[in-house]
């Protein structure tokens, strides 16, 4: 299957895993009760107003070994990580129509 027949798979939960490819290439999975987490809600309504919040979001959302898998997907050839890289990635994931359906509040 060719590169671009791959990033417009959709995304498919399974088992409680969220499982993707961004439209950037970057193949992720996140455990779907993280988001019923307190704290999780927290770092995703803080994070617009502090930034600096991203990398803790990312190791809550990802697990420190994918954030890390994420850091070296975007990593350019001077080493650095670039900020607007990440954020799309992550707006990315957010914006999908599977991870919505996910994080509705149980009532």
């Amino acid at each position: 299957m060719s590169r671009n027949k791959r990033r417009n798979k959709p995304i498919k939960i399974n088992d409680k895993i969220i499982r993707g490819i961004t439209k950037s290439g970057f193949r992720f999975s996140v455990d779907s009760e993280v988001f019923k987490d307190m704290e999780m809600l927290e770092l995703i309504g803080e994070v617009d107003d502090n930034p600096i919040l991203m990398p803790k979001l990312l190791e809550k959302m990802f697990g420190k070994k994918q954030k890390d898998n994420l850091y070296d997907f975007v990593r350019d050839y001077k080493g650095s990580v670039p900020i607007e890289k990440v954020s799309e990635i992550v707006k990315d994931i957010f914006e999908s129509k599977e991870l919505k359906n996910s994080l509705s509040l149980p009532r």
